[in-house]
């Protein structure tokens, strides 16, 4: 048995875990910068902070849609209910959270 290893095998496994690094770091980046553009535009005055909330919102949660649509397409079933499964999630920590804060406050 030879300890060498394949000049090919080494570079590809070399591209994967750049490949991974970079997608693990830019997902989140590329996330929050989606859900947050709606502050950006209330910023520049485009829109007003109340709409840029129902923006976000509405954008995180069409984000959260997509991915479990994805994570559906991944798995080869159905799209749309992974996509309702994890937006219900969401959903649900949303409200799960937001109770916690409450419960602090008072």
């Amino acid at each position: 048995m030879s300890s060498r290893v394949n000049p090919l095998h080494y570079r590809a496994a070399s591209f994967v875990v750049v490949y991974v690094a970079l997608i693990d770091c830019l997902s989140p980046v590329l996330t929050a910068a989606i859900s947050l553009s709606p502050f950006i535009l209330a910023s520049a005055r485009f829109v007003t902070v109340p709409s840029a909330y129902v923006l976000s919102l509405a954008l995180s949660m069409a984000t959260l849609f997509l991915l479990g649509v994805y994570l559906g397409k991944v798995a080869k079933e159905s799209g749309w209910l992974y996509g309702i499964a994890t937006l219900t999630m969401g959903v649900l920590t949303a409200i799960i959270i937001l109770a916690a804060q409450l419960l602090m406050n008072v």
